[in-house]
């Protein structure tokens, strides 16, 4: 496959959209860096290292698709969208608690002959190990190089980071400095962001995701945005990411020298916490059907969401949701209007959903768990416990808010 090639621009002072056209990716870059140009490139400066040698630090499915590109970049880069430039690959990943809790990581290692290193509970009392290698690989002598971080979700101590000799880099799903933290795709989802993208940032010291910017680009999604869920979301930004890890790598000299603070964006920073369980509580007169939306798109896959059955009490998770543009039907409509409260439920027979009254509009659900039961459908939930047909608007057959503890 042929090599993808860039139209690059000299950068001002102003950020500057230019779009990276190939094989591989379709996605728009924002390179805010200055003095950039395609002669760049090509100086010896950059090829000094190359092929790394790299420990790579991840555990789940976003980490695992980075790992895979550069698995095939060591084994067969012909296939991938850059030359040659993993020369040897170790990973890290914490040590789990049961042995049936693998990660997609460390399972994809073993099955592949991947060396494994396990820091038992903590990194501050871990040393950097040396490379094991194989008798063909070139240049035996070396050590590891660098670092590659996607989704560990530790912090990794200052005294590892200068153990490489050209530190580390990691690839985080948002356009930093918005959302740093543990959970940037939920929190891109759950605010309704017209824009996602990724970035490559330089490791940096006793803090998370405030490196300096060595790539950034925006994945152009459209109208996706406006239904996709956070689990679909994260399998795009983790293969645009991988393949911007080999960009970064290809090009490391150069992009290192023109890195730039995240300040610099004029951007306010944004956190991006891991979620709570409670907030995944739905609150029916404080939330429109669109928030709630979001709600379901962003924790679904995750938390999830939840809310309370008034009639006997029982807890229930909302499996899957219709979006707020189908509209409810029902005979009468005129009749019920206004009678309806937050929480309170309609069963749609044209549509087979259960509908919710919002603090806005309605929104209807197609399946859901009671406790302890499997899913059920709106269907089956709705005769089960007959509130099929033209009933009058009940506070029992209603949903409440969950108590916060």
């Amino acid at each position: 496959k042929s090599e993808g090639t860039m139209i690059l621009s000299s950068l001002f002072s102003s950020p500057i959209q230019n779009i990276r056209i190939g094989t591989f990716s379709k996605a728009k870059f924002i390179d805010r860096r200055k003095n950039l140009n395609r002669k760049s490139f090509s100086t010896k400066e950059n090829e000094l290292t190359k092929p790394f040698n790299i420990l790579f630090f991840g555990t789940d499915g976003i980490s695992l698709k980075t790992l895979k590109i550069l698995r095939k970049n060591q084994t067969s880069p012909e296939e991938t969208p850059t030359p040659k430039v993993v020369n040897h690959l170790e990973v890290v990943c914490m040590k789990e608690l049961l042995p049936s809790l693998i990660c997609p990581v460390k399972k994809f290692s073993i099955e592949s002959g991947i060396r494994v290193h396990h820091p038992s509970s903590s990194l501050k009392e871990w040393s950097l190990p040396s490379p094991e290698f194989d008798i063909e690989q070139s240049n035996p002598s070396r050590k590891f190089d660098l670092a590659v971080v996607v989704s560990f979700g530790h912090l990794i101590p200052s005294k590892i980071i200068d153990s490489f000799p050209l530190g580390g880099i990691n690839m985080h799903p948002s356009l930093l400095p918005r959302f740093r933290g543990a959970a940037p795709i939920i929190h891109t989802v759950l605010n309704g962001d017209k824009r996602c993208g990724y970035s490559i940032i330089e490791l940096s010291r006793n803090r998370f995701d405030v490196g300096k910017v060595l790539l950034q680009k925006e994945v152009e999604m459209g109208d996706k945005m406006e239904r996709i869920t956070s689990e679909e979301l994260a399998e795009e930004l983790g293969r645009e990411g991988s393949e911007g890890i080999l960009q970064t790598l290809n090009e490391f000299m150069i992009r290192k020298k023109s890195a730039v603070d995240q300040d610099s964006f004029g951007i306010k920073a944004t956190s991006a916490p891991k979620p709570k369980r409670k907030d995944g509580y739905v609150k029916w007169a404080e939330q429109t059907n669109e928030e709630i939306y979001r709600m379901w798109r962003a924790y679904n896959g995750n938390i999830g969401i939840h809310t309370k059955f008034n009639l006997n009490g029982e807890e229930i998770k909302l499996a899957e949701m219709l979006h707020p543009s189908q509209r409810i039907s029902y005979k009468n409509q005129e009749k019920w209007e206004g009678k309806y409260q937050p929480g309170m439920l309609k069963y749609d027979t044209v549509q087979k959903a259960i509908y919710v009254k919002c603090k806005e509009g309605w929104i209807g659900i197609t399946h859901l768990y009671a406790a302890n039961h499997k899913a059920r459908d709106a269907e089956k939930f709705a005769i089960g416990y007959r509130f099929v047909g033209e009933k009058e608007p009940s506070s029992t057959f209603c949903f409440g808010n969950l108590e916060e503890s």
